[in-house]
């Protein structure tokens, strides 16, 4: 279980920096976009909620692949949410910048502030593993999607953080199984269309960007019953501590850098 109020603290500290080791977040979004449902392209007004936005970093790819047809501008309407009040002023920037209609709302996304059937597509990445009652976020997305309408999301897995979580495994939050999702899902009014399971990559030059890929974007939050000085603890690396790390971590070194290999779920369902 994790506090919100702190998850929300811990991102809302990585929002101005967040763009800047946001590439494993990158890759899955683009592998996430892929499957999107091409009868899309039929709805007259595309409403899109970007569940767990941060700072908006995704939307020009997800905008660039919702606008397939010309003038598409004009028929989508985005609503970008997210806990953080930081990562929605940030993302409220980024949105204005790039001229879209629409807007970004602070929220949870276990109690969406959104009418019933009001959304085509709810899009997420990487966001629903922070989520404490995943069963209550299904079910609001299924209230709050339109007949037919699609959730497109990825999540962290187990065995993430690899091989961090081997030579340094108190910086690891657990996470829910492929199969704990899947079921999940079974038991939610969604329907399931397509799950799949694949690693990516991030690859930096030393310990400290890599370690930094993961506090820059906010996920170093622990769950609750950890209080503030265990996560302070935890993210504190003694000059021993980082010794070791740094020697762990070289016999892994690629020609691009130190891995760090992330299991993630992506999920493709429809509201029945």
């Amino acid at each position: 279980m994790y506090l919100k109020t702190h998850v929300a603290e811990r991102f809302g500290r990585a929002a101005d920096q967040y763009k800047c080791h946001s590439q494993v977040q990158d890759q899955a979004a683009e592998l996430l976009l892929q499957w999107l449902p091409h009868d899309l392209t039929k709805v007259p007004t595309l409403r899109c909620l970007d569940l767990g936005c941060g700072p908006g970093s995704q939307q020009g790819l997800l905008f660039e692949q919702l606008m397939w047809q010309e003038r598409r501008q004009q028929h989508l309407e985005y609503v970008g949410l997210d806990l953080s009040a930081a990562m929605v002023q940030a993302a409220q920037r980024n949105l204005a910048h790039l001229q879209v209609n629409g807007s970004v709302v602070q929220g949870d996304g276990e109690a969406l502030p959104l009418q019933r059937q009001s959304i085509d597509l709810i899009y997420s990445n990487m966001a629903m593993q922070w989520f404490n009652r995943p069963d209550l976020a299904l079910a609001e997305c299924a209230r709050i999607l339109t007949p037919s309408g699609y959730l497109l999301c990825s999540v962290v897995l187990p065995n993430s953080l690899a091989p961090l979580d081997q030579l340094l495994p108190n910086f690891v939050n657990p996470q829910r199984t492929f199969a704990d999702w899947q079921q999940l899902i079974a038991d939610s009014p969604l329907q399931l269309l397509a799950s799949e399971v694949r690693q990516v990559s991030g690859h930096f030059r030393d310990c400290k960007a890599l370690l930094k890929s993961i506090s820059g974007v906010g996920a170093d939050a622990m769950p609750a019953h950890h209080d503030a000085a265990d996560d302070k603890k935890r993210l504190r690396l003694t000059k021993q501590m980082w010794a070791q790390l740094n020697a762990g971590y070289e016999g892994y070194r690629t020609p691009k850098g130190l891995p760090l290999h992330y299991h993630i779920g992506f999920f493709l369902l429809r509201s029945q």
